[in-house]
């Protein structure tokens, strides 16, 4: 089979959606993170300024991920009752530990941390997405031809996201730690510091806050 330097893939969110993107060799990807390195600087600088989790929360934090493994191990039917009762608890215990001046400045830093990482993933899009395609029952759906500025603009969140995770997936691209919503404090261990993923709104929370995920954002580094 003859190499391709495109790839299609069908959509998980969208009926009848498929996307092509371009293959992203050693040189391209070079470029793209010689156009957000000022991005990914700023980023730095936010995970510098990051408050750190004190010891408290960081031992509050692992008995939450003790019961959240809990609630995985039990039959469906029982899930939501350890969740409420062995999760919740401590959920509202270590929002108690931190220091209403450490929520603000955590909240200011992961909003713009989450606005610099769209920014990022905006350019990886813009620069490997190559066509949208969508077939109805009734022939071309809304978001058939729809260019990568287009999707950006006023296209759909949850799709963007979904071809900035494929280009990933698609270069194997990084290792990166779970943060959780959005933000750098997101729901990732206590004491971790704040890292490369912001989603799009609408989202799904896996992507993107400093306390979220490590070096994500550049899909080649």
């Amino acid at each position: 089979m003859p190499f391709s330097p495109t790839l299609t893939h069908e959509s998980k969110g969208v009926p009848g959606l498929t996307f092509t993107v371009q293959r992203l060799g050693l040189g391209r990807r070079t470029d793209i993170d010689f156009q957000t390195l000022a991005f990914r600087q700023r980023m730095r600088e936010l995970e510098a300024d990051y408050p750190p989790a004190s010891d408290q929360e960081q031992e509050i934090q692992k008995q939450i991920e003790i019961a959240k493994k809990k609630a995985l191990a039990v039959p469906d039917d029982q899930f939501d009752a350890v969740m409420k009762k062995d999760v919740e608890p401590l959920g509202k215990e270590l929002d108690a530990a931190i220091p209403p001046e450490v929520k603000k400045r955590r909240a200011v830093i992961d909003e713009e941390y989450g606005q610099v990482d769209l920014r990022i993933r905006a350019a990886w899009i813009r620069n490997a997405l190559i066509s949208i395609d969508q077939r109805t029952n009734a022939g071309p759906g809304e978001l058939d031809g729809m260019t990568a500025d287009q999707l950006l603009d006023y296209g759909p969140p949850a799709l963007a996201q979904e071809i900035f995770a494929r280009l990933q997936d698609d270069g194997r691209l990084v290792n990166r730690k779970n943060l959780s919503s959005g933000t750098i404090s997101g729901g990732a261990v206590a004491g971790e510091s704040p890292s490369t993923t912001v989603q799009f709104a609408e989202v799904p929370p896996e992507v993107g806050t400093l306390t979220a995920t490590a070096s994500s954002t550049s899909p080649g580094t």
